[in-house]
Formats: structure tokens, sequence, C-alpha cells
């Protein structure tokens, strides 16, 4: 038993508990939105259905938001991480690091979905769309997002990196203060300035839009190592939030009348307050780990997964309950032969 409670407490120390808790609550909460919202808003509106289960489908569909609750989740939980990681990576580490652990598994999704989609009677994208779409830099090229559109969050991480990395190259990140200060500019200027993606398609604008999110994640961080104080961090966390709403308004006024955002935003911080609550778990922790797989593959691929399963029961809940184990083991099989794997060569070159 001591053994036991040896290990629990290394596993403790050795990761940051509560956002494997948070990484679950998001990707779930994304999963809902994307394929089950239809379901609670039927379910919800339907009056022969007891009112208990119509206001719980109700509450479920006012947390997930159509899965961008979850994306805020997500946006914070980069930003703090990213800040945490900084502190002891130089710049040419964390950004060697970031291309190994985002790239190979994420190339492997894209050529799966092409690949999958061309055996159904879909053409193969022109290279001058799958090369940037591989790249993550389709938004400076107009180039239309894959992977059932999700891919949009991936291209705003990729630039919120190159932005971390310049800052700890500068020395800005040795500083709360000044770091925060420059993220408080940056978002009056963004406010200023005109939305960036230009695009015809929902993601117009969502750089601009989501940025001052991910700066939350970061103030959160320092004001919890202390560089900041609580009065400051409130004070740079409101003006982030009122950015993100103005910016909203202008690059996506069909989420005006949505508190997604704050709900994100409290459900993190409660999380984070909570923090020293959270313990070890195993399942928790291997959940947590095929997050990122789980986000690449969940909206593309779930269709034909539907497929198979159709073709196996009518029945509703068997029939989700088989998506999700397909679903499952392949982000676990990917996670394990190819996420992992490229996080292991991006050790081994940064050793050499």
């Amino acid at each position: 038993m001591n053994r036991l409670n040896n290990e629990d407490d290394k596993m403790n120390k050795s990761r940051i508990l509560f956002l494997d808790y948070m990484r679950i609550f998001a990707f779930s909460s994304v999963i809902l939105g994307h394929k089950f919202y239809r379901d609670l808003v039927s379910v919800a509106n339907d009056s022969n259905t007891h009112i208990t289960i119509r206001y719980i489908a109700q509450a479920i569909y006012d947390i997930t938001v159509g899965g961008a609750v979850g994306v805020v989740v997500f946006f914070m939980i980069s930003g703090y991480i990213i800040t945490y990681v900084l502190q002891s990576e130089g710049t040419k580490e964390f950004y060697l690091k970031r291309i190994f652990r985002i790239y190979p598994i994420y190339i492997f999704a894209v050529l799966t979905e092409v690949i999958v989609k061309y055996f159904n009677g879909i053409d193969i994208p022109p290279l001058s769309v799958l090369v940037p779409r591989l790249l993550l830099i389709g938004d400076f090229f107009g180039t239309p997002l894959g992977l059932a559109g999700v891919e949009w969050t991936l291209r705003i991480e990729v630039m919120f990196y190159v932005i971390m990395g310049l800052m700890k190259f500068s020395g800005v990140l040795s500083s709360g203060r000044v770091a925060c200060t420059l993220m408080v500019i940056t978002c009056f200027v963004l406010m200023e300035s005109k939305v960036f993606p230009t695009a015809s398609d929902f993601h117009h604008g969502l750089f601009s839009t989501y940025l001052p999110i991910l700066f939350c994640g970061v103030v959160v961080f320092f004001m919890e190592k202390r560089e900041i104080s609580r009065f400051t961090a409130f004070l740079c966390l409101s003006i982030m939030l009122y950015s993100h709403f103005k910016i909203l308004e202008v690059a996506s006024p069909r989420w005006i009348n949505t508190n997604y955002a704050i709900i994100g935003f409290c459900i993190f911080m409660v999380s984070w307050a909570m923090r020293d609550k959270f313990s070890y778990n195993y399942w928790c922790v291997l959940l947590s780990e095929l997050t990122y797989s789980i986000y690449l593959f969940h909206d593309w691929i779930w269709i034909y997964f539907k497929k198979i399963s159709s073709a196996i029961t009518d029945n509703y809940a068997i029939n989700n309950a088989i998506i999700m184990i397909l679903l499952l083991s392949l982000c676990y099989a990917s996670n394990k032969l190819i996420e992992k794997r490229g996080v292991k060569i991006g050790r081994l070159v940064i050793s050499k």
C-alpha cells in the first residue's frame, strides 16, 4: 500500500492534475456540441418528454453550446501550460518540441481524411490546398479548413506558439508584469484592427477573437506564481474578456447572444481554484493523453464509423456506444504509435 501511495505521490508531482480533468471536460463538451446538439435540442423541446429529462438536456446544451465552451477551456489550458513550459525551455527547444508534438499526428489525421474521402468518391485536394493545410498556415492563403473544420483552432495554436516563443526569446516572459502589460496592449490593438483571418466561412476573424482567451491562461499562470497581484490579474482578465466580446461582435455576430465564453472561463477558473483537490487517476490521465487525437479525428470520421455501427444495430444508445469505442480505439492507437513516438523523436533531436 505504501508503494502505491508513493507512486501516486510521484504522479501528482509530475503532472498538473487539474488540467487533465479540464482536457477531458473540454473534449467531451466538444463531442457533445458537435455530434449531439440536435438530439439535445430535440429532447429539451419535446413536450412529451418528462420535464426533468428536458431540463437535463437543456442544461447539457447550455454547458456545451455547440462545443464552443470546450474550445474556450482548451485555449485557456493552452495559454496556461505554454507559459508553464516556457519557464524552463528556451525558444529553440520550445519550437522543436511543439513541432514534433503537433505535426506528426496532425499530418497523419489530414492524410487519413484525404484517403478515406477519396475512397468515398471525394477528390484529393490540390497541392495548393494540401501543403498550407499540412503546415497549418492556411489562414495566410485562404485555404479551406480540413478535419471537418476543427483545423481552425490548430492554426490559432501555432500562431500563439510563435508569439510566445518570441516573447521568451526577447525576455518579456521573464517578467509577469511586462508580459501581461504587452498582452493587454495587444488586445487593444486587436479591437482597433481589421480582424484576422479574412475568410468566407465561420472561422472569419477567429484568431483576433480567441487570442485574448489564450492570453487569459497566461495571466492565470502568472497570478498563480505571484508575479502579478490578484487585482492586476482581475484587470487584465477583464480587459481580455471584453476585447473577446467586442471582436466577436464584428467577426462572428451570430454568437453574440450566447454566454459560452464566460461559461468556459468560469469553469476553468473554478477548476484552477480547486487545483489542489484533484488526485491522480489512471483512467483520467489516459483519457487526457488522448485529447489531441480525439480532437483531430472525432468530427470528420464520425460519419464513417456511424455507417459501421448502423450496419450492426439501429438502437440509438448502442449505435453511439460502438462509434465511441471505435473512435477511442483509433485515438489510442494513434497516440501510442504516432503522437508519443513523435514526442520521443523530438527529444532525441534536441539531445543531439
